[in-house]
């Protein structure tokens, strides 16, 4: 199985930091219309500067995942 170095993908390097810290800050769902906005902001923000397929489809996932987690409570 081959594998990349970050050095050889600089691009998905960089946004699976700023990725990582984003699914850090939201972990914790909240029921509230201010989560969502500022959810929503940043992962539009992050995508802007990401707009990678993979990049955007991480993002989307999560954001699902966040949404299908608030109703399971």
């Amino acid at each position: 199985m081959a594998s990349v170095k970050k050095s050889e993908i600089p691009e998905i390097a960089e946004f699976m930091t700023e990725f990582w810290n984003f699914v850090k800050k939201y972990w914790i769902v909240e029921e509230s219309d201010e989560y969502w906005a500022q959810l929503i902001a940043e992962a539009d923000e992050i995508a802007k500067r990401h707009p990678d397929e993979f990049c955007k489809g991480q993002i989307l996932k999560y954001v699902d995942y966040l949404d299908a987690k608030l109703k399971k409570k």
